[in-house]
């Protein structure tokens, strides 16, 4: 586990919950470097990369009050991937590419969080806790959804 935060060793819930807001601040990351990269060749894709960090960076927020409420002060000492991403020959093709690459691994991603904001919505201590999960991991099928839709028009063009 990353260090940083100090969670009793009992305490599986909390836990799970650090790893989710440390997932959290990987995901906008990936997605505020997505756009940045693809803005000047793809447009559209730099416009959704850029509103699904805005939910990331919510999401992150809402998991560090979330891990302030369980009596866990969520500081952090992470490492970001270091992912080095060039368009060699700055065309839209190059762009296409990495965006379709990029935008498949993002699904796997989004799906893969949302299963895990279900299963932690399960076993939420509260009502209010489940429910703030829930939304979550429906956010995050959103994401999946309009990421998807995003790859199929790729396939199609």
């Amino acid at each position: 586990m990353e260090r940083g935060a100090r969670i009793p060793q009992n305490n599986s819930f909390a836990r799970d919950i650090y790893r989710a807001f440390t997932a959290e601040l990987g995901a906008m990351t990936a997605y505020v470097q997505g756009a940045v990269t693809l803005a000047q060749h793809l447009p559209s894709v730099t416009r959704l990369f850029d509103e699904i960090a805005r939910v990331e960076i919510s999401h992150y927020e809402q998991l560090g009050q979330l891990l302030l409420h369980l009596g866990i002060a969520p500081a952090l000492n992470v490492r970001l991937r270091n992912e080095a991403v060039y368009l060699e020959d700055h065309s839209t093709v190059a762009a296409s590419l990495l965006a379709a690459q990029m935008i498949k691994e993002k699904i796997r991603e989004e799906q893969s969080a949302a299963r895990e904001y279900r299963r932690l919505a399960a076993i939420a201590p509260s009502d209010a806790i489940k429910d703030m999960l829930e939304a979550i991991a429906a956010e995050e099928e959103e994401h999946a959804i309009a990421l998807d839709g995003m790859r199929k028009r790729f396939e199609n063009s």
